[in-house]
């Protein structure tokens, strides 16, 4: 059985379905594939879905920036209110050495609209009073940057859900538990122009679909797809494994003036970072023996944190947060797909 779309998404998640309502919206026929059962179930669904501004390059930040506006406008943006995943805004605490902050893009994150504050030391300790910046427990001097406006998505598994419906509206067909077995592709112009252009893909569960443009926002399968495409790129990505430790905090004080003081910290001295919520406060790591670690395939079974790996970043998160206690503790991974 042969069907037609202008454009096939391959891929489920935050980026596939962005990409299919937004082409949807420009009057194109769109399908997207999804080897899950559901939209967002992949690396999506265990994402920190942590919303910053602070990149290094200028097109990074200026990306960042019109996302955010996006998030703060979900509604909207998407053209319904059904079942809407919520925004915080707490706020984004960047924790450095006062060394690094030379380092930092603050003239172009002020000069592309960026609400920041630098803070010193006693700024920091004066507005945050659950942190620990000083002492021998706390580690070296520090100096923090405040994205005022950065924040977290609630439920990045429901903001897929919410793109998807208004793709849904648009007109995106979608096939779920279906995955990608072939690509055909046309070597006719190959030698002349050193192009080749995909023509169908076919599914695994028999179907084949032919299109202008197949689109590839598998994650960390992307790298197969590509090759299975026939058009290697001149960059090499792979599956990078990533692990992370949950618990429900149960002894901070989250709601005060009803506002929460605690901001999302990216604490590089500290080598974590930590998200708060009252339901899942997660801890990531930004030690760069924690973020080398890939895994020959996509499909491999995500092997998860060991013991040692989340006392560590428990013990790191009490030296930084010292009144904090975790209930429920549990570790989970995910993959993401990285240029290697």
């Amino acid at each position: 059985m042969s069907e037609r779309a202008d454009i096939v998404v391959i891929g489920g998640g935050l980026i596939g379905c962005s990409i299919a309502l937004e082409c949807a919206r420009r009057g194109r026929g769109v399908t997207v594939i999804e080897k899950l059962e559901s939209v967002g179930q992949g690396s999506t669904a265990r994402s920190t879905a942590i919303i910053r501004q602070l990149y290094h390059e200028r097109h990074s930040i200026k990306l960042a920036i019109e996302g955010l506006k996006l998030w703060e406008e979900w509604g909207q943006y998407l053209g319904h209110d059904q079942d809407l995943v919520r925004f915080h805004q707490p706020g984004i605490l960047w924790v450095v050495k006062p060394e690094a902050m030379s380092t930092m893009p603050i003239d172009t994150l002020k000069q592309l609209g960026a609400e920041i504050e630098v803070l010193d030391e006693p700024v920091m300790t004066r507005r945050f009073p659950s942190f620990r910046f000083t002492g021998p427990l706390a580690g070296a001097p520090v100096a923090g940057l405040l994205e005022k406006r950065g924040g977290y998505v609630e439920d990045p598994s429901r903001a897929v859900r919410n793109l998807a419906h208004a793709a849904e509206r648009a007109g995106v067909k979608f096939r779920l538990s279906e995955g990608v077995r072939v690509i055909e592709h046309d070597d006719s112009d190959l030698a002349r122009t050193g192009r080749r252009r995909v023509r169908a893909l076919h599914t695994d569960r028999g179907a084949r679909i032919e299109a202008d443009i197949i689109v590839n926002a598998g994650g960390p399968h992307s790298a197969a797809l590509n090759l299975m495409a026939g058009c290697p790129l001149p960059l090499t990505t792979a599956p990078n494994l990533q692990a992370f430790v949950e618990g429900r905090e149960t002894a901070l004080d989250w709601n005060v003036g009803g506002k929460s003081p605690f901001p999302v910290c990216a604490d590089p001295v500290s080598g974590i970072y930590f998200r708060p919520d009252s339901r899942a406060f997660r801890i990531g790591t930004v030690l760069p023996a924690d973020d080398r670690r890939f895994l020959a395939s996509a499909d491999e079974p995500l092997p998860a944190p060991t013991p040692e790996f989340m006392a560590d970043k428990i013990e790191r998160l009490r030296r930084r947060q010292p009144g904090a206690r975790l209930m429920g503790v549990e570790g989970t991974s995910a993959l993401y797909d990285v240029t290697v």
